[in-house]
């Protein structure tokens, strides 16, 4: 999907892939993420969906893996949160909702503080 906006100045253009891009970013701030779901080879995924709905709001589905020892609902509380804000702030879209999958506890190398 692409959304379009025009005035005296010019038209800006919006693509799936920046809105993906400004996602995938704000998942990368949140501390605990540990990553974005890769998906198999035979089915690669991102770890992130969008979907567009008809009053032009944005619906984005994140799936990650996260750090042991984080909590889960807090990190899975902040991907909501930076997520939402980076688009809206960064775009003209709304974002309706952001659905945080998280799938797997990764034992890692970051450490709580």
């Amino acid at each position: 999907m692409e959304k379009n906006y025009s005035d005296e100045s010019g038209t800006i253009s919006y693509s799936r892939g920046i809105l993906n891009n400004i996602a995938t970013l704000a998942v990368q701030e949140v501390k605990g993420v540990a990553s974005l779901y890769k998906g198999s080879p035979r089915k690669p995924y991102s770890g992130v969906k969008l979907e567009f709905v008809d009053s032009g709001a944005v619906i984005v589905d994140i799936a990650v893996n996260i750090f042991y020892g984080y909590s889960v609902s807090e990190v899975a509380y902040q991907i909501q949160e930076n997520v939402k804000s980076s688009i809206e702030s960064m775009t003209d879209f709304k974002v309706q909702a952001v659905n945080v999958d998280v799938l797997a506890v990764t034992f890692g190398s970051e450490t709580v503080s």
